[in-house]
């Protein structure tokens, strides 16, 4: 079965911060599902997006182009 998600995080690099284990799970699916590669903390070089919590998140010692919101990924992720 083909997926329907839109490969809008194809070739991009992402790290999640902040999540408990269970929702990292969750939106780790749907970045690979949309093209996308999670790196570990200890990556050294630039990410494309690093996804936080609303609720706030530790520092990051990553370099990322940009930071966004569990939210904004829902929403891409969802898009009709």
């Amino acid at each position: 079965m083909d997926s329907q998600v839109p490969l809008f995080l194809e070739g991009k690099k992402i790290s999640l911060c902040g999540f408990d284990t269970e929702t990292e799970d969750d939106i780790s699916d749907w970045v690979v599902e949309a093209g996308g590669e999670i790196v570990p903390s200890s990556f050294s070089g630039i990410i494309d997006f690093c996804i936080v919590t609303i609720n706030g998140f530790p520092p990051v010692k990553l370099k990322a182009k940009e930071v966004v919101t569990n939210l904004w990924i829902e929403g891409k992720y969802f898009e009709d």
